[in-house]
């Protein structure tokens, strides 16, 4: 039986209108088929979606095909995580991270989703989750 792949592959346009009308955490990661990185950080963001899939929103934008989505978010190397509160950017991360940073890092961000909601830029990671 395959799993089913949780994390959507969308494109500028279809990004545009979730981050409209998206009410949780959005986590996206911008990559690049080419990019060795991207690719053993795929089943790590993967099994984290799965397991947060109900607390998170998990997206994939590939950058080398969305050119001025990646330049508008100053994009400059692969992998870049953002974590996205409606239009603002709570945090970024550029490389590899392993599961538990990635997770707790997403259940950090979820506890400070209310500040972000009421415009205080203030988010204390402490990376425990």
């Amino acid at each position: 039986m395959m799993e089913e792949n949780i994390v959507k592959d969308i494109d500028e346009n279809a990004f545009n209108d979730l981050i409209q009308s998206n009410r949780k955490l959005l986590v996206v990661e911008f990559y690049t088929r080419t990019c060795p990185v991207c690719k053993s950080m795929e089943p790590i963001f993967q099994n984290v979606a799965r397991e947060m899939k109900d607390e998170a929103t998990f997206i994939k934008i590939d950058a080398s095909k969305n050119q001025s989505l990646a330049a508008f978010y100053g994009i400059m190397g692969v992998p870049t995580f953002k974590f996205f509160c409606g239009k603002e950017i709570m945090r970024e991360f550029q490389g590899e991270m392993n599961h538990t940073i990635l997770k707790n890092t997403i259940k950090d961000l979820i506890k400070h989703m209310s500040q972000c909601k009421t415009r205080s830029k203030v988010f204390e990671i402490d990376g425990y989750g």
